[in-house]
């Protein structure tokens, strides 16, 4: 037998198998049978091809079953299957591997959207693994238990974004860690209910942030260090509205601020720069309204404020401890103080809108009291009892304190659903938290970025919106 019959025999075997004595022997008998017998089959039709070994073991079989599967068996010398390709009726292929026990343990294949698929299996035939791409051309790896339920994937998607998720043993994702295309890192928590709990992130500014939802996902604690170093907590309401904040600035002033259902500051605890202590109380409009504080030394004081914010009434202490009280006219000229001496005789004085003392009553430490009138002047021109002198002014009341250079806590702070290309008028901007807010006043820009951190926080001209890596604020008004 020449090489090429040789070549031929085995061809025919692992294609076709044998299909009768008449046919084997026509091929191996040579030129000298088809010389004899005529010309060469050049079709062969067979529902079944098997190849055997000269043992007479079955070792491939090229066959099509009765659900019109075509599928090509190589088995070993034992009889059993090492490897397999097959054709399903939708025509995807499929190509497995058996380990020396007959066990699958590799499947390669490309499903009917086209999709190629790797799935690997251990001892017991379990699929552990599967590594396929999809049709949008993003990559997945995917890992499974020893029920084939799915605990954790690894994809790519379309825009370059990685993603690890970890699945529970419903199947529902209880942790993802991804990084956006521009570098933002993110990790979401779930519960089994599926709702969002807690998130973790650090947006391009460099910003920190940990955010606690409630079952509903919605968003009730915060917890983020600014670029520059500064920590804020922040917690919200049931709207997704900051409600207490507690920050603590560049320059190490510690600030508590509460605010009301609108997401407006209406009362702050903070220490100013110099030490002293700091309560304020503000009205609707976040103007400040009443103050109470400490001097460094420790002096209190409470400050009264009309709604331009203009000092009306301060009651306080001065250095040595002595009360005293101060009334202010709507142009900040004092027009009435009430004290009392270091000997303890109580004063009051009225003045005039140019703060001159016009009149005074006061009583002397022996509890004698007078009444003291002064002109335009300044000349004392009548005092009762006759001769009576009226006190020295000895009373100095304590500086208001310096406000605290922290900034107001943001209102919200969450990021945009998705993809973020700016703002063009009347722009909609659908935020993770579920809230959904509208450009208010006309402004164009232009800037991609993937789920961006926004910051929206009450003015008094409205509610403004800031975007991580956007040098510029919107007004806003909330939709939902």
């Amino acid at each position: 037998m020449t090489r090429k019959q040789v070549w031929v025999v085995g061809l025919i075997a692992l294609v076709g198998g044998v299909v009768g004595g008449a046919l084997v022997s026509l091929v191996v008998s040579g030129p000298q049978a088809l010389a004899q017998g005529g010309a060469a089959q050049k079709v062969i039709t067979a529902q079944e091809f098997q190849l055997v070994a000269p043992d007479g073991t079955l070792r491939a079989s090229l066959r099509v079953d009765e659900d019109g599967v075509t599928a090509l068996c190589l088995l070993d010398k034992g009889g059993k299957e090492c490897a397999s390709l097959a054709v399903s009726r939708d025509g995807t292929p499929r190509l497995g591997l058996l380990d020396k026990d007959g066990t699958k343990r590799v499947r390669l294949g490309v499903s009917a959207d086209g999709a190629p698929m790797l799935d690997l299996c251990d001892k017991n035939g379990t699929w552990r693994a599967t590594l396929a791409v999809a049709p949008d051309g993003a990559p997945l790896l995917a890992l499974r238990d020893k029920d084939e339920k799915a605990r954790a994937g690894l994809s790519v998607s379309p825009d370059g974004t990685p993603e690890v998720v970890l699945f529970d043993m419903d199947g529902n994702w209880r942790a993802r860690l991804d990084l956006s295309p521009d570098g933002t890192p993110a990790l979401a928590l779930r519960d089994k209910g599926g709702k969002g709990r807690a998130g973790l992130d650090v947006s391009p500014d460099g910003t920190a942030r940990l955010v606690l939802g409630d079952k509903d996902a919605k968003e009730r604690a915060g917890l983020r260090v600014k670029a520059d170093g500064t920590p804020e907590v922040v917690l919200f309401d049931t709207d997704g509205n900051s409600r207490a904040a507690l920050d603590l600035s560049a320059d190490g002033t510690p600030a508590l601020v509460l605010h009301d259902k609108d997401g407006k500051a209406g009362a702050m605890l903070a220490v100013s720069p110099d030490g002293a202590p700091l309560l304020y109380l503000c009205d609707k409009d976040e103007k400040p309204r009443a103050w109470l504080a400490l001097s460094a030394d420790g002096a209190p004081r409470l400050d009264l404020f009309d709604k331009d914010g203009k000092d009306r009434a301060a009651l306080a202490a001065s250095a040595d401890g002595r009360p005293g009280l101060d009334l202010w006219d709507k142009d900040g000229k004092e027009r009435a103080e009430l004290s009392v001496s270091p000997d303890g005789a109580p004063a009051l004085d009225l003045f005039d809108k140019d703060e001159k003392a016009r009149a005074g009553l006061s009583v002397s430490p022996d509890g004698t009291p007078a009444l003291h009138l002064w002109d335009a002047q300044g000349t004392l021109f009548w005092s009762a009892p006759s001769g009576a002198q009226p006190p020295p002014v000895t009373y100095v009341p304590v500086p208001l304190p310096a406000l605290p250079t922290t900034e107001t806590p943001t209102t919200i702070v969450s990021h945009i659903d998705g993809t973020f290309e700016g703002w063009t008028g009347e722009t909609i901007f659908n935020l993770e938290n579920g809230q959904i807010w509208q450009q208010a006043r006309y402004s164009y820009r232009y800037h991609y970025a993937y789920r961006p951190e926004v910051t929206i926080f009450s003015t008094s001209g409205g509610y403004k919106m800031i975007v991580a890596g956007v040098d510029e604020a919107i007004y806003v008004r909330r939709l939902k």
